[in-house]
């Protein structure tokens, strides 16, 4: 499947690139959007600047949804924003599972690996980042300790489609990695 690596600078630009991922979801909702990395690594801060960019965007309220498990954002499409850290590995949870279900609504999952075996979705995004200061030798002059990389992957054959337009139409201006 197609994937991208993608430098971040700073939380400005992991912000940005919620905004691009909002406006490809505005034109082709690739259905789910798997986010993965550590405490702090900006899941949450994409997954905001995602919802706020999007159409009913500027009404919603985005925030982790840690101890809610599931925020809902009254935006087009509907955003449902899971954050599975409090649950143990292996979990299932039936409304996550109807939201991944759901063609009309974008699910947006953070701590995925916490799903239950066979519960990941068969088409979609993931999207894993990572500090870059907590990697050996990545850090250069240019970049501060809020730095990322974002790797970008696709889930099946529409993830695939999704992730091509995203890379050909929005992510040119990012210092691909």
């Amino acid at each position: 499947m197609p994937s991208l690596k993608l430098r971040l600078a700073g939380l400005e630009d992991t912000q940005r690139l919620g905004r691009c991922l909002a406006d490809a979801v505005s034109e082709r909702n690739p259905g789910v959007i798997l986010l993965h990395g550590d405490l702090g690594a900006g899941k949450s801060a994409l997954a905001g600047a995602l919802a706020r960019s999007l159409p009913g965007g500027e009404t919603a309220e985005p925030s982790s949804p840690s101890f809610t498990l599931c925020n809902i954002y009254c935006t087009v499409p509907p955003i449902h924003h899971f954050d599975l850290y409090r649950l143990p590995c292996g979990s299932y949870f039936e409304s996550l599972e109807e939201s991944i279900a759901d063609a009309a609504v974008l699910t947006l999952v953070e701590w995925p690996e916490n799903l239950a075996k066979g519960a990941c979705p068969e088409d979609g995004i993931s999207l894993r980042l990572a500090r870059l200061a907590g990697l050996a030798g990545s850090v250069g002059p240019d970049l501060s300790d809020e730095a990322r990389v974002a790797e970008i992957s696709a889930i099946g054959p529409e993830g695939g489609a999704f992730l091509r337009r995203l890379v050909a139409e929005r992510l040119f201006s990012f210092n691909r990695g």
